[in-house]
């Protein structure tokens, strides 16, 4: 099966509440990603909030001046690293239909801007984006994650 259509599937059957879990194991497990993040943009779009397990330990990004905050605000995959060997974080804007939603940041072992995996990890963040607006019904997880004060 094509490694993209198996984590769009892994994401479309997920639980809400479930959706980074499977998100991480599918870019592990067929891109060999590390270190899966998703920031959630606060509600004035000044940070970018961790979306992680309660008591949300994580400290937030800004939005500005920041390499996730870039991919945020262009709306395109910002990498860190990249024109060099060896890992690289890309940074890939979440949205949905022009409303950004926030970022999804990762570790990869390496980038190609143009490939078929820079296209194919750019409609994941996609796909992810409108699984978060459909699961906004069922959890508060991703609300509580765009709130600056918590």
């Amino acid at each position: 099966m094509d490694r993209f259509i198996a984590v769009e599937r892994a994401l479309r059957a997920a639980t809400p509440d479930a959706l980074l879990r499977s998100l991480e194991e599918g870019l592990v497990a067929h891109y060999g990603a590390t270190d899966v993040t998703l920031l959630m943009a606060d509600y004035a779009t000044t940070i970018l909030q961790p979306v992680t397990a309660l008591p949300y330990t994580r400290e937030p990004v800004p939005v500005h001046d920041s390499a996730p905050g870039r991919a945020f605000n262009w709306q395109s995959p910002h990498v860190e690293g990249a024109g060099g060997d060896g890992p690289v974080t890309v940074h890939l804007p979440v949205s949905v239909r022009g409303d950004r939603i926030g970022v999804l940041s990762l570790r990869l072992p390496d980038w190609q801007e143009g490939s078929g995996t820079a296209r194919e990890l750019t409609e994941i963040a996609e796909v992810l984006g409108h699984e978060i607006v459909v699961g906004e019904r069922d959890t508060d997880l991703y609300l509580q994650a765009r709130r600056a004060d918590r």
